[in-house]
């Protein structure tokens, strides 16, 4: 069977891509470091990220829904050394356990002891018309830089089999 290669556009004609030369990333240049499928856990930790050499962060939230019987909000806390956690930051609106999110948080300089995100997780379930865009930015002060990352719930509840959280890094 005849290998089949992508098509481009070379000088204004479709063209099978030539042996040997690849495409650019999708995903503009992003590096996927590690992923998460959380079930049944209450948090989800991303730890020694300042390891990884890159100058900006970025997490995919796909499906992220949670156990709990009453209505949860997303969280995200950060910590300088791994042990202490700062105030975990509201991602997402209050949702039902029927409920799946999906979002980005961009960390666009993680070199600095200053660190600003910017972010949120929206409802994706299926039917859903409500509109909760709106992305929400902080800032925070790691003295020691950003080590690690988490992803918890408001209030106690456990991810379940669903969720899927992507950690890329880019220069």
């Amino acid at each position: 069977m005849t290998e089949r290669r992508p098509l481009v556009l070379v000088s204004g004609e479709i063209k099978e891509l030539p042996s040997g030369d690849t495409l650019p990333s999708a995903s503009g240049g992003w590096t996927l470091i590690s992923s998460a499928s959380p079930s049944g856990v209450a948090s989800v930790e991303f730890n020694d990220v300042h390891l990884h050499g890159y100058g900006q962060f970025l997490f995919r939230i796909f499906d992220a829904s949670h156990n709990g019987g009453t209505s949860q909000n997303m969280h995200m806390a950060l910590s300088d050394d791994g042990s202490n956690w700062g105030a975990s930051q509201t991602l997402s609106a209050s949702v039902a356990s029927s409920a799946a999110l999906g979002g980005e948080v961009l960390f666009p300089d993680t070199a600095s002891t200053q660190i600003w995100c910017v972010g949120r997780a929206n409802d994706t379930t299926a039917g859903n018309r409500t509109s909760n865009t709106g992305a929400h930015g902080q800032t925070c002060r790691l003295d020691a830089g950003l080590q690690d990352i988490k992803f918890l719930w408001s209030s106690g509840a456990n991810f379940d089999g669903s969720s899927l959280i992507e950690f890329y890094g880019r220069a």
